[in-house]
């Protein structure tokens, strides 16, 4: 199964899961999720999600996550492994500050659990 496909997947799930949308204001919390060849950017905000492939129109991000893998993001949108134990094992790099990653930790953790 492919990176695009999983994010899509995770689009949807993310779509039912009401109890989330109170961790976003009204502003979108932007996450950028790429690997050696693409970038995928997932737009989270109370009224809508997002998902737009290789997105450089300049908005900002909360977080990036970067991995050289595909499977990687794969384990960690499907929910087989977490963000900051991928971080640690040095098989993805984060940017953005400690509350933005928590916050997407969550996000993950919680849409697929």
């Amino acid at each position: 199964m492919g990176l695009e496909r999983v994010l899509q997947g995770f689009q949807e799930n993310m779509k039912v899961t009401s109890h989330l949308q109170v961790l976003f204001k009204d502003k979108p919390f932007v996450i950028d999720i790429e690997n050696a060849t693409e970038i995928y950017t997932l737009s989270l905000s109370t009224n809508d999600i997002t998902l737009t492939k290789n997105n450089s129109n300049g908005e900002r991000r909360d977080v990036i996550i970067k991995a050289k893998e595909e499977s990687v993001l794969i384990k960690l949108l499907s929910g087989a492994d977490r963000l900051q134990r991928l971080k640690n094992w040095n098989e993805l790099s984060l940017e953005g500050n400690y509350a933005a990653i928590l916050k997407a930790e969550a996000i993950f953790y919680l849409v697929v659990n």
